[in-house]
């Protein structure tokens, strides 16, 4: 009569295919542990990263508002270029001809168009009172 071969009747082949199995899970659990220590340093480093990336710009964020702030413009323009900042507004005069004498030439008109020519338009006013 034919026997039917069953693997309870080989212990040992058994507990050989259960040990691969379990040496197979074991390995990738393993590995999977690795990775995922991995990823956390990975993690911690770019958290650390970040912080020190964030401090490094209220750092220049705090020294862009020093070097730009008026005073600190100024004194560097002073320093640098020899400006020097009027302690106030320079005071603006305007000299009218007693004479209404008619309308403007055409060269006037251009620049108080295109603006510009104060100081011409005074000295053209002050050469045309002086002639007879």
């Amino acid at each position: 009569m034919a026997r039917t071969r069953r693997l309870a009747g080989q212990p040992a082949l058994a507990v050989l295919a259960l040990g691969g199995l379990a040496l197979v899970a074991l390995t990738q659990t393993t590995g999977l542990a690795n990775r995922v220590v991995e990823a956390r340093r990975q993690l911690d480093a770019l958290a650390k990263e970040r912080a020190f990336l964030e401090a490094t710009i209220g750092n220049l964020e705090a020294e862009w508002n020093r070097v730009a702030a008026r005073d600190a413009v100024e004194n560097l323009a002073a320093r640098e270029l020899g400006l020097i900042a009027p302690a106030t507004p320079g005071a603006l005069v305007i000299v009218a001809s007693a004479a209404g004498s008619g309308p403007a030439p055409a060269w006037a008109r251009v620049l108080d168009a295109v603006g510009g020519g104060g100081a011409a338009v005074t000295a053209a006013a002050a050469e045309e009172a002086r002639r007879p």
